[in-house]
């Protein structure tokens, strides 16, 4: 993962009102995590704040180009990302206790002791969640699929065999 403290935005240092930052995520900024999902990925992430008094409304537009493998034939695709999200941030006393127990997914709460608001995972998660479902080749101009024609007759040959 990038640079840990260029996510990290320590709250009492802001103003009330709106604040802007941009974060520019590629495969170095995933290599801590686990679970990708994709062959590489290179995003922007638009987060605007709006600081008010105990409360963080942050919304993050995520826009970028993400390079899979095709569900059908195994090809590498590039699918385009875009979405937008929004949380709500309480700065609290007991933050760690109202985390465990929230129902509420968009509200998350930053103890009022250490409120220094790390949004890496945020962005993680956010640029996951805007991956395309439809992870395939797709069709040219004339309907026709796009994938591997030697895979798509292997895949028809078990098929066949196996009815």
């Amino acid at each position: 993962m990038s640079t840990k403290r260029q996510y990290e935005i320590v709250v009492p240092n802001l103003k009330e009102g709106l604040h802007h930052f941009e974060y520019v995520v590629d495969n170095s900024f995933f290599e801590g995590y686990n679970e990708r999902g994709f062959i590489s990925c290179c995003a922007t992430v638009k987060m605007q704040l709006n600081k008010q008094v105990d409360i963080l409304q942050l919304h993050f537009d995520i826009d970028g180009q993400i390079r899979l493998n095709c569900d059908r034939c195994g090809n590498e695709i590039d699918k385009v990302l875009w979405d937008e999200y929004k949380l709500l941030v309480k700065l609290v006393h007991g933050a760690m206790e109202l985390n465990e127990t929230e129902q509420d997914i968009d509200i998350y709460y930053l103890d009022k002791k250490n409120p220094i608001l790390d949004v890496a995972t945020w962005i993680y998660e956010f640029v996951i969640l805007s991956i395309p479902n439809s992870r395939i080749c797709g069709q040219n101009e004339l309907g026709a699929s796009l994938c591997n024609p030697t895979v798509l007759a292997t895949l028809e040959k078990i098929c066949i065999n196996n009815k």
